[in-house]
């Protein structure tokens, strides 16, 4: 419903003209999670819906690789909470994320958290370069955000091993494929329920369940760093 309320005219002129006059034709749809099951379930009830979510590589066999990155953080001071993604302000709610951190860093906390974010800007977010600097702006210690740009491979990985939490504070997702990545390196996750993987976040024990709000994500943020 979020995804759909964005160029909504374009969308329900697609679903009205050219998705509901295909539907007879078809057998059923795949989702991608229980989320996106109901709502399509509303719209097509008298259709078949199977689950079929997204997966990744399996890192479990590697994990030795980055063994070192691991035995840092018992002795380090700092909390590195890390993003991986596409700058995308709104859908990925980098702007709630950002916000939030902005007024963390006017507690007494300040220097016991890092946000180190790897991704790239994309043409559909064509601010969100200046919304991230004007952001950094704010920051009353600014070397506490790290911009790492796109990363591949295996430095992509090697990046990913150093955070101590994955955060995703999405509006809409379908199944995040940067959550399962971080979770098949062993980081926690703390997501938004719309990121549409918070009940196995919890099912699995594997992170925190966050609202997706400036004031919550703040205090989110307090309790990581008295971890």
């Amino acid at each position: 419903p979020v995804a759909l309320s964005r160029k909504k005219i374009k969308k329900m002129a697609f679903i009205l003209f050219a998705l509901r006059p295909l539907v007879k034709y078809i057998d059923g749809f795949a989702a991608l999670n229980k989320g996106e099951k109901n709502h399509i379930e509303s719209q097509f009830p008298q259709k078949k819906i199977v689950i079929i979510g997204n997966g990744c590589d399996d890192k479990s066999k590697e994990l030795e690789k980055f063994n070192d990155n691991y035995k840092r953080k018992n002795f380090g001071n700092i909390l590195n909470v890390g993003f991986m993604g596409r700058y995308e302000i709104h859908i990925k709610g980098l702007d709630l994320l950002l916000k939030a951190f902005v007024e963390f860093q006017k507690t007494k906390h300040i220097h016991k958290l890092k946000i180190t974010m790897i991704g790239d800007h994309t043409i559909k977010e064509f601010d969100s370069e200046d919304f991230i600097e004007g952001i950094k702006q704010s920051l009353t210690d600014q070397s506490m955000l790290e911009l790492k740009g796109p990363l591949y491979n295996e430095e992509k990985w090697n990046e990913i091993s150093k955070f101590d939490v994955f955060i995703h504070p999405s509006r809409t997702e379908g199944m995040p494929n940067g959550v399962l990545e971080a979770l098949s390196m062993r980081i926690p996750c703390s997501v938004t329920p719309q990121t549409n993987v918070s009940e196995m976040i919890q099912e699995a024990d594997s992170g925190w369940v966050i609202n997706g709000n400036v004031d919550d994500i703040k205090e989110h943020l307090i309790s990581l760093s008295n971890t």
